[in-house]
């Protein structure tokens, strides 16, 4: 939604939700459905939270 109604300020903020709580949102259905940039962009991140390599 943000990205197609060019919402900066809301991508910027659901990007940045996405990274302090990366294993809860990858363990729902529709994380699979994001596009591979965005995959590619929080494997990437080095704000992404995670507590341990194994979540």
């Amino acid at each position: 939604y943000a990205e197609a109604h060019n919402k900066l300020e809301l991508m910027q903020t659901a990007l940045r939700f996405i990274e302090l709580n990366f294993p809860k949102v990858a363990q729902e259905e529709e994380f699979l459905d994001l596009p591979k940039e965005y995959l590619i962009h929080f494997l990437m991140s080095e704000y992404i939270h995670i507590d341990t390599e194994f979540q």
